[in-house]
């Protein structure tokens, strides 16, 4: 099997059981390969972990970049990342984020790091691009609300403390943008985003 499939199928293993409770023996028998040739791949559990997050912080990078490339104003931005987000992670595990905090440190490190440096990036400057298109407000302060934002994100990871464990991510995502959104609109952005609602 080509290893660029057999990570998109283990990633796919992962996101919708979590990662503590599969071991490298039932990714083996779900896969229906040898775990002599799992490990010869991946060496281990915990590397195998670190290529999966690379690839995926890779993927959503360039997911991003297509966004903000073709996308007409800020709010388009910040609805077509929102809506990606969503699609790819609606279905998957609630324990995922806090299984790679507690259990792989290292590459939950590398997800933070992520956060903190791409992604605050990229909102910050689509707070300041809202700004000056008179779809945000003009009083918001674009360096605190995105460190805001990424604050906002970190709690995923610990959906315990707010008793959501049931919620699925579609749902708690969608609040997330929803809570973000409202907060920065101008009157004009909220007509127009309305709108966009409404189409």
């Amino acid at each position: 099997m080509d290893k660029q499939i057999l990570i998109s199928n283990i990633s796919n293993i992962f996101m919708s059981n979590g990662i503590k409770s599969i071991t490298m023996d039932e990714i083996a028998r779900r896969l229906k390969i040898s775990k002599r040739t799992l490990y010869e791949y991946f060496g281990n559990k915990s590397n195998l972990i670190k290529i999966i997050v690379k690839r995926k912080i890779k993927d959503e990078k360039i997911i991003i970049e297509r966004i903000l490339k073709n996308s007409n104003n800020s709010i388009d931005v910040m609805v077509s990342i929102s809506k990606t987000m969503i699609n790819m992670y609606k279905d998957s595990h609630n324990s995922i984020l806090n299984d790679l905090k507690k259990y792989y440190n290292e590459s939950w490190q590398e997800i933070d790091k992520f956060h903190f440096k791409y992604i605050s990036s990229v909102v910050q400057k689509n707070l300041e691009q809202g700004i000056v298109e008179g779809l945000y407000r003009n009083e918001i302060n674009p360096k605190i609300l995105s460190a805001f934002y990424i604050m906002q994100l970190q709690l995923f990871s610990n959906l315990s403390i707010f008793n959501l464990k049931k919620e699925n991510h579609e749902k708690l995502i969608t609040q997330f943008f929803e809570y973000h959104i409202y907060g920065i609109l101008s009157f004009e952005g909220i007509k127009y985003y309305l709108n966009l609602d409404k189409n």
